[in-house]
């Protein structure tokens, strides 16, 4: 399904931070679960590498979540719109423009 809405800049840059912080979040639980299985397969050895396995699965599951989200971002960035002139513009465009400006 596609969704064909307008979004002013403004909104599509709390979208951005949205997916910024998600993706934050998702690394900071790779480092939280990593720890755990540190601590778990130092206390239970006999069931390390069932540790690691589970931690192995969780990671895989995270990286694909952050692999979404970076696809995200681009769709983003290369989605088009008008600018004050009603010319077609990318939000990578717009972003590089107001860089050079400042």
């Amino acid at each position: 399904m596609k969704i064909k809405s307008e979004l002013y800049l403004y909104e599509t840059m709390f979208i951005l931070e949205g997916i910024n912080l998600k993706a934050e979040q998702l690394f900071k639980l790779l480092k939280v679960e990593r720890r755990k299985a540190q601590m778990a397969a130092f206390f239970a050895p006999w069931a390390a590498g069932a540790i690691w396995s589970t931690l192995s699965i969780k990671c895989d599951i995270i990286m694909q979540q952050m692999n979404m989200l970076g696809e995200l971002r681009e769709k983003i960035m290369l989605a088009e719109g008008q600018d004050d002139d009603m010319q077609p513009i990318t939000l990578s465009q717009i972003i590089d423009n107001y860089q050079k400006t400042n």
